[in-house]
Order: structure tokens, then C-alpha cells, then sequence
């Protein structure tokens, strides 16, 4: 599971989000389960990130938007309650060219916010065929 995540972070990082887009999209991910769905409250994602609720609703139609996250509605008993998230498969998914592209861009600002350095060209080829792992399965 880690090295998808890290595939992940990669591809969120060439995605063009907010900060904030991010901070919803790890907190979605925090919840994943199994079969890679989850369904926190609007509520609880807010309140991971010190955010409103309506900056994390805001987030998620633009995720959605972007075609990164799937959302599904969810009732119990005839009474709405939290949505369904998925990651898009779709989203996942991406040319070999642009895939490396991707890994060679990693942003300054990823350094900074995550407080690692750029990995040797030896981690990049690890990466690159991880993604490709990833990808085929």
C-alpha cells in the first residue's frame, strides 16, 4: 500500500489543487478502506484539518470535478447520510510519457511542505516502476 500512495501523492501533485484540495483528499485516503472506499462525514473531514465545512464541501465538488474522487450518495434506512468516495480509476491511469514526466517534475513546493528532498535519479527509476506496477495492477 505505500508505494500506491506514494504514486498517489505524485499524481495529486500534477493534478493543479489547492492546499486545501489536498488536506481532503489525504483525509479521504486516511479512511480508505479495503476495497479502497470510505465515507466520512462532512463534518469529520473538517474538523481533521481545522477547516469549515463548506471549504470541505467546496473541495470535494472540485475533486470531483477534476475527476479525481468518485462521490455516491448514501441513505440508511431512507435518511441520507455520508457520501461514498472513490478514487477514480481513471485517474490513476496515464501515458508512460506523461507518468515520467510527472516523476521528473517534482515541485520545490512538495520539498517544502513535506520537508523531503528531491530522490536520486536510482529512487526516480524505483518510482517510475512502481507507477507502472500500480498501473497494471
Amino acid at each position: 500500500m505505500e508505494s500506491k500512495f506514494v504514486i498517489l501523492i505524485l499524481k495529486m501533485i500534477s493534478a493543479d489543487i489547492t492546499g486545501n484540495e489536498l488536506k481532503t483528499f489525504c483525509i479521504l485516503l486516511k479512511h480508505m478502506d479495503s476495497k479502497n472506499e470510505c465515507y466520512p462525514s462532512i463534518r469529520t473531514i473538517a474538523k481533521s484539518y481545522n477547516m469549515s465545512p463548506t471549504t470541505v464541501s467546496k473541495c470535494l465538488m472540485s475533486l470531483e470535478e477534476k475527476n479525481i474522487i468518485i462521490s455516491q450518495k448514501r441513505t440508511v434506512n431512507g435518511k441520507n447520510t455520508s457520501n461514498l468516495y472513490r478514487i477514480n480509476p481513471e485517474f490513476l491511469v496515464e501515458k508512460k510519457s506523461k507518468r515520467k514526466r510527472i516523476i521528473e517534475m517534482l515541485p520545490d513546493w512538495f520539498d517544502k511542505e513535506f520537508n523531503v528532498k528531491k530522490p536520486s535519479k536510482e529512487k526516480l527509476k524505483e518510482m517510475e516502476d512502481l507507477m507502472e506496477e500500480f498501473k497494471d495492477g
